[in-house]
């Protein structure tokens, strides 16, 4: 396998806290936690985006507006592993993090996990982590400031995740204002 050439961070966010990597973990409970697809098989295509650091927090706020809870996270750059990264749609309904977004391409489960060692060699180096906080003051700014693509979020949120944090966030801040 070559590396592939890339000048900016390649992200995966992880999906549980920073716990699910910790050195006395197993491999296969990395996996388990952080590569599995919605039917609980191995996640062979692991989604990442192609940003720079500096938009890391854009990148986030984007990528989680439909999930029901935000809580501190931690992004992982897995720029430099000797992995395929294929330009494929994200779902996200942002023109930056959909043209940002890969998956990286792996053969079986044992190339995961050869792709989950790699990135525990060099972790300390690798995590950078996304405070709730920062998320909610980016999508607070961005519906303050009528971005479209934020307005349009929300009225998905609304209408298809009511209990989204994005939902939440602007109710409570509704019931702030009153």
């Amino acid at each position: 396998m070559t590396t592939p050439v890339v000048s900016k961070a390649v992200i995966r966010f992880a999906r549980k806290r920073l716990t699910a990597w910790s050195p006395d973990r197993a491999d296969h409970d990395v996996q388990r936690v952080e590569f599995t697809t919605r039917d609980g098989a191995p996640d062979l295509r692991p989604s990442v985006f192609e940003i720079e650091l500096k938009d890391l927090i854009r990148a986030y706020s984007e990528f989680a507006t439909l999930r029901q809870t935000l809580d501190t996270t931690f992004g992982i750059d897995v720029a430099g592993v000797p992995w395929r990264f294929d330009r494929t749609p994200g779902g996200t309904s942002f023109r930056f993090t959909e043209a940002a977004h890969r998956e990286v391409v792996l053969r079986d489960e044992g190339d995961l996990l050869d792709f989950i060692r790699e990135i525990r060699r060099g972790f300390e180096n690798r995590n950078h982590k996304v405070e709730k906080v920062q998320v909610t003051r980016y999508a607070e700014d961005r519906l303050a400031k009528g971005d479209p693509e934020w307005l349009a979020a929300l009225d998905r949120a609304r209408r298809d995740r009511p209990e989204s944090w994005v939902a939440k966030l602007v109710r409570a801040n509704a019931q702030s204002a009153d």
